[in-house]
């Protein structure tokens, strides 16, 4: 097993999602808590926080409590969200979630007062996965390489232990409480007015057989979990199960960080093939060949937007002048009048489908990703695309150069 750490990465597409959905959700954590600012992390916030002692841990997770550093907390934000932001867009990854790691536990360290178990499980994964090789690109070869491999596959396991281990200590301390025992546990905690609900309460006191069934099940869950998540055919029940229990928690008794952070680290445990379908519709720093006939107007078109917005390079244009001499484009001819094509790797896509790897690969075309995959699904993307691709084939026939049928197809 030792060897086999060293020898493959094992969760190479996993690992790549998993820091895209932790550092998601680090950002809108922040984002939720700029407004209150300076009532939560302000140098005069009515906040008990430890005395700054001037030693190494001090100066780099609790540099915000310094005198000379308090008044510009808002650095740390600054840092933290540029941070997440590059590192969602696969720059540096790994540079990144040292500065995220470092910026958030400054800001964690200023608020330590309403921090819940959500924000110190983040705070685990994330030390994690500062080790982690989240790139979604193989180590080099050599030593170098396979300590790399080592040392990415060991932490990510260590993910995974952690939360299997917070379920295992979570169910333990529940038995050992008699509420807990009777199945009555959520009866009471609902009934509160800090973690109930009005709604559930007035459910649990109506019928509280269903107090019976929600406390028992949570502790079958808790024990089942640390066991049958390793186990692939387990894994999908019990992460649908988890996740209705940890909304549950989240949308009914208040705590929001800790429900959703915990839904979110069942990513971890996600299979390749699983990550790697999830991946094809996220941003991605691969690099993009784009082909296609440059009698094609709205390729052309597409391609000088594309010149223009990626600043990173990602997006090659290989235009071909002679459609004789198409080597990337092995479809008919009247096609390729009608069709961008999108080469990454030994997969090809056209038409809508490669418009959507081009929005994944230019920043500035992010915000309209979501619309553009509702559009693929309800299949207008495509229609469209194919009316506007029509069109300007219809005006080069219109001069003589072709003849369509009424469907679009050329004839002679």
């Amino acid at each position: 097993m030792i060897q086999r750490l060293a020898r493959e990465e094992l969760f190479l597409k996993t690992a790549q999602l998993f820091r895209i959905a932790l550092l998601v959700w680090l950002g809108l954590h922040s984002i939720l808590l700029l407004p209150f600012h300076e009532t939560i992390f302000g140098p005069h916030a009515y906040v008990m926080r430890t005395r700054f002692d001037g030693s190494i841990w001090s100066w780099i997770f609790h540099l915000g409590q310094h005198s000379a550093v308090g008044p510009y907390y808002l650095w740390f934000f600054v840092v933290q969200l540029g941070a997440i932001v590059l590192g969602i867009l696969g720059i540096w990854p790994r540079i990144m979630m040292i500065l995220a790691y470092v910026s958030t536990m400054n800001i964690y360290n200023l608020s330590g007062v309403i921090l819940d178990g959500g924000n110190n499980l983040s705070q685990l994964l994330l030390f994690y996965m500062m080790l982690v090789n989240t790139s979604g690109r193989p180590s080099g070869p050599g030593w170098l390489g396979a300590f790399n491999r080592a040392l990415s596959n060991g932490a990510f396991i260590m993910c995974r232990l952690q939360i299997a281990i917070v379920y295992l200590t979570a169910g333990l301390l529940k038995l050992q409480g008699h509420l807990w025992q009777n199945g009555m546990a959520l009866y009471y905690l609902f009934q509160s007015e800090t973690y109930g609900h009005p709604w559930i309460a007035y459910l649990m006191r109506k019928w509280p057989f269903l107090s019976l069934i929600g406390t028992y099940t949570t502790l079958a869950f808790q024990y089942l979990f640390p066991l049958g998540i390793w186990l692939r055919k387990w894994r999908k029940p019990l992460i649908i199960v988890g996740c209705m229990i940890h909304l549950g928690i989240a949308f009914g008794m208040g705590l929001f960080t800790f429900g959703l952070v915990m839904c979110l680290s069942y990513i971890s445990f996600f299979p390749e093939d699983w990550s790697e379908r999830v991946l094809r519709f996220m941003p991605t720093d691969e690099t993009l060949v784009i082909a296609f006939d440059e009698q094609c107007a709205v390729c052309m078109r597409i391609a000088s937007l594309v010149s223009v917005l990626d600043w990173r390079k990602l997006i090659i244009v290989d235009r071909a002048h002679d459609p004789k001499d198409l080597r990337l484009l092995d479809i008919p001819l009247e096609q390729r009048l009608t069709r961008i094509q999108a080469i990454d790797g030994a997969r090809n896509r056209e038409g809508f489908d490669a418009m959507l790897e081009l929005l994944r690969r230019v920043p500035l075309l992010l915000p309209c990703l979501p619309l553009a995959l509702l559009m693929r699904v309800n299949g207008w993307g495509q229609r469209r695309y194919d009316y506007l691709a029509t069109r300007s084939w219809r005006q080069a026939c219109r001069k003589g150069t072709c003849v369509l049928d009424a469907r679009g197809h050329s004839r002679s």
